[in-house]
């Protein structure tokens, strides 16, 4: 499986690569993954995929075949990988618990770099949500609306189209009638929580910490009020 994931790589960056205008924000990921050397392979799949992509993957082929080098360098890795659902716990919609799963495809420690495939059910929103990496999402199959900020306006990204968000940046996904497949990227603080924002009682906003276990999956563990200080941290 080592030659596909490092297809995957070789491929994406290529894609990066041709995006002119785009470089200044695209060379911390260009740079990451350029030095990766991907030592900490994820296992291959053995068994049963999951729901998800056991049932979008199939149909998802053709589209990405058409799409060229990089669509057939995610069909040939996608059905080896191990999918999971992102998110887990007892308090998880059991719609986003269901429609969000990855597969992470390798990481790399010496330029702390983290690279996967992420695949989103139709009709999900995954709410506001911020981490310390600097992140990528690029779309090669379906479409993907996202909101950077709490109030911001969204935006469309379609096959071959990407989005950067910042460090720290909140951030809420949306599919629309069909399934969406990227590939994402993170650069920088990759080993550090992850925070899910939601209302408070009073209007406010209170912050949700999930850890990443091992595996890849997030599991709840805390919350607690967002400050002044944290809502300039996230660009608010």
């Amino acid at each position: 499986m080592t030659s596909k994931v490092l297809a995957l790589r070789d491929q994406f960056l290529s894609a990066l690569t041709q995006q002119t205008g785009a470089q200044a924000r695209l060379e911390p990921f260009i740079r990451g993954l350029s030095a990766a050397d991907f030592r900490a392979l994820p296992q291959a799949h053995s068994g049963s995929l999951a729901p998800l992509a056991a049932e979008h993957l199939p149909a998802m082929t053709p589209a990405l075949a058409s799409f060229g080098a990089l669509g057939n360098a995610v069909s040939a890795l996608a059905p080896e990988l191990v999918w999971h659902a992102i998110l887990e716990g007892a308090d998880v919609d059991e719609q986003l618990q269901r429609g969000l799963i990855s597969s992470q495809a390798g990481a790399a420690e010496s330029i702390p770099t983290r690279l996967g495939i992420f695949m989103l059910a139709p009709g999900l929103h995954y709410p506001l949500h911020h981490h310390a990496a600097l992140e990528i999402y690029y779309v090669v199959y379906g479409a993907l609306s996202i909101q950077h900020g709490c109030a911001g306006t969204p935006f469309e990204l379609g096959a071959g189209q990407f989005s950067v968000t910042p460090c720290y940046r909140v951030h809420a996904l949306t599919t629309g009638s069909a399934p969406c497949l990227l590939i994402y990227a993170w650069t920088g603080s990759i080993s550090e929580p992850g925070w899910w924002w939601e209302r408070d009682t009073d209007g406010g906003w209170r912050r949700v910490r999930w850890e990443r276990q091992p595996d890849g999956r997030w599991l709840q563990c805390s919350s607690e009020r967002v400050t002044a200080a944290v809502m300039r941290e996230a660009g608010e």
